[in-house]
């Protein structure tokens, strides 16, 4: 067996996670993938195109490892997302 084969293998898995923020109208996006060419930019087009705002955002790369932190809200009402929009954009942020 070749231990690198599997390795990449298992280490494409990008892990997004939607959690509600107590106390807060926004939402807290986890997102765990491999770093890539205009990966920011991407996930940015994601936000917008599901009209929702980042309210702040902590970015960590470590190596080929990316671990990123969104607080988001919905762009329009500042309130929190519903579920069919956190769906679609987790499906969506799993792609990349």
């Amino acid at each position: 067996k070749n231990k690198l084969n599997n390795k990449k293998v298992f280490s494409h898995l990008t892990k997004v996670e939607i959690t509600h923020l107590k106390n807060q109208d926004g939402h807290l996006v986890t997102l765990e993938t491999l770093d890539q060419p205009s990966l920011l930019s991407k996930i940015a087009k994601i936000f917008l195109k599901n009209e929702v705002s980042i309210f702040s955002a902590r970015i960590t790369t470590l190596g080929e490892k990316v671990e990123d932190n969104f607080v988001i809200m919905n762009e329009k009402s500042g309130t929190k997302i519903n579920q069919n929009k956190q769906k679609k954009i987790i499906n969506e942020l799993k792609k990349l």
